[in-house]
């Protein structure tokens, strides 16, 4: 039996409330004719109107302005000229799909279509977990140090770090483009590297003939003197990946390592044997990316994708890693001889102090994969909260008066038993604790209390340091987010500290509190339930 247009109708409207998107229809004059569910839920300024239907394009633009929506400096500055700029892409036929970032932290892709009755539909998605996912792989491939190109498969550039552009840039400035050629990067760069005599032409020939080996690898000589290893692996889908690494220091070390004895040699040769299972982790951390963005191309749960790929990035590295603290512990500490360079002694020094670093960094990335896949196990108990607050003291007493800090703890007496996860409680306060310490000034003032009220127990970590201003509070919340300015820039960190107070506490079905102001100090709070009484 043929359905109605009514029934059609229906039908189409049943469609659009049941998919993950929000849809809304505009007539010819820009007045909302049709929206799914969805929408209603795009915008929290939304919940506050009765109905949307009749509600004009503009009129709905300058809602979500005056409920504070859109984020970014024009929309906060000049709200008409926002509006403005939202009309002349909306008139643009060719428009492409347009990106938009919230104040409430969510990214929508919106795309908009004309139809042949001069009607406009809008479709409205999330792509907040792409974004982050986007934002986490970018932070990955700067914080290499090696240099990281990807070509697809007609050899075109489509992914390169800040230190493969420094690298590879025909002139200081002049940045590689993606979609650059093989030939293209490699030719103008042919004039900053020993070529053996071959022309500029013939040098990225031969460049481009290695990356058709399914894995190739050769020594490159820049004009300054440095050497790089440059390893070029093809990928699933047809392109190549390369990772260019400074191998300059490596090389000396193996000429001189000749002329030692044999347990300096010996030990030599099992820090190449490191470097080449670096290097192989490097091949492996190539076909993570690649499964990483082919997922992230093909699904929208880029969330559980990231906590997996930093999970498995952090086993894979923490094994060479251990290795390379260990062999360069025993360079620096002589244990076999001694070097006879003062040189190779610093050297050694440093390669020991960044390994620890970078490990203590798998360590929190390892941590926060755990708790956003959702496998940090919470055992909630009765713990004595005190204990466990007077050890954390005492666990960050020397950092503390490394700068003069007096850390003073001060709670209630008699304060009952709180119901926590004693290694997530303790976890917690030694991160605020540290962040604490780490942002006051020298010779300052850190207060730690615990206070009974009510049916909780309310801990504060308090200092009088650099602060920050009220409006980056929700930011210093998010993963690897860090403050940049003239007082922040001095100090080091992941950006995870404060993302993982927060993540243990919303375990508990809690929140930190965070009042702050710049040259005052922070204080940040939180609070557990108390032990019932007997």
């Amino acid at each position: 039996m043929d359905e109605t247009s009514n029934e059609i109708n229906a039908r189409i409207v049943a469609s659009f409330d049941a998919v993950h998107v929000s849809v809304a229809l505009f007539d010819a004059n820009d007045i909302l004719i049709y929206h799914n569910e969805e929408y209603r839920h795009a915008y929290r300024c939304f919940q506050n109107l009765d109905s949307l239907i009749g509600r004009s394009f503009i009129e709905l633009l300058r809602c979500k302005l005056e409920y504070g929506e859109i984020a970014g400096r024009l929309a906060r500055d000049d709200p008409e000229g926002w509006v403005a700029q939202q009309v002349a892409r909306r008139q643009n036929a060719d428009a492409s799909p347009t990106e938009i970032q919230l104040t409430d932290g969510r990214w929508l892709q919106i795309k908009e279509r004309t139809t042949e009755t001069g009607d406009t539909i809008c479709v409205y998605q999330d792509i907040t977990q792409r974004k982050k996912t986007d934002h986490h792989l970018h932070e990955m491939l700067e914080g290499k140090s090696h240099a990281f190109a990807l070509w697809d498969s007609a050899g075109r550039l489509i992914l390169r770090n800040t230190a493969f552009v420094d690298l590879l840039e025909a002139s200081k400035g002049a940045g590689l483009a993606t979609g650059a050629t093989v030939a293209s990067v490699y030719g103008g760069a042919a004039a900053h590297f020993d070529r053996d005599g071959l022309d500029a032409a013939a040098w990225a020939a031969a460049r481009q003939t290695a990356q058709s080996a399914r894995m190739n690898q050769e020594l490159v000589r820049h004009g300054d003197g440095r050497v790089f290893m440059v390893t070029d692996r093809q990928t699933g889908d047809g392109g190549v990946a390369t990772i260019v690494a400074d191998v300059t220091e490596a090389q000396r070390s193996e000429s001189a390592a000749q002329t030692r004895n044999e347990e300096i040699y010996s030990v030599a040769n099992d820090l190449d044997m490191s470097k080449d299972a670096l290097e192989r982790h490097s091949a492996d951390l190539v076909y993570m990316i690649e499964e990483m963005a082919v997922a992230n191309a093909q699904l929208e749960a880029a969330s559980v994708n990231k906590a997996h790929f930093l999970g498995m990035v952090s086993h894979e590295l923490r094994t060479p890693m251990n290795a390379i603290i260990g062999f360069s512990e025993i360079i620096k500490d002589e244990i076999l001889g001694p070097i006879g360079n003062a040189k190779y002694l610093e050297y050694a020094g440093d390669v020991h102090d960044g390994a620890l670093h970078l490990l203590a960094l798998v360590n929190v990335l390892l941590d926060m994969s755990k708790i956003e896949a959702g496998r940090w196990d919470i055992n909630v108990s009765a713990i004595d909260a005190v204990r466990i607050l007077e050890s954390c003291e005492r666990m960050m007493r020397q950092g503390a008066r490394e700068k003069s800090i007096e850390i003073v703890l001060s709670c209630d007496e008699n304060l009952p038993m709180v119901q926590a996860d004693a290694k997530a409680f303790r976890q917690i306060i030694l991160n605020l604790l540290s962040n604490a310490i780490k942002f006051s000034y020298q010779a300052g003032r850190i207060e730690m209390s615990a206070r009974l009220q009510g049916d909780w127990v309310e801990f504060t970590v308090a200092d009088k340091g650099i602060g920050m201003p009220p409006a980056d509070i929700q930011r210093v919340l998010l993963p690897f987010e860090q403050l940049d300015n003239e007082l922040t820039r001095a100090h080091e960190g992941t950006g995870l500290g404060l993302t993982m107070c927060q993540s243990l506490m919303e375990l508990h079905d809690g929140a930190l509190r965070i009042e702050s102001q710049v040259g005052v100090g922070t204080i940040v709070a939180f609070s557990f339930k108390r032990e019932p009484c007997a």
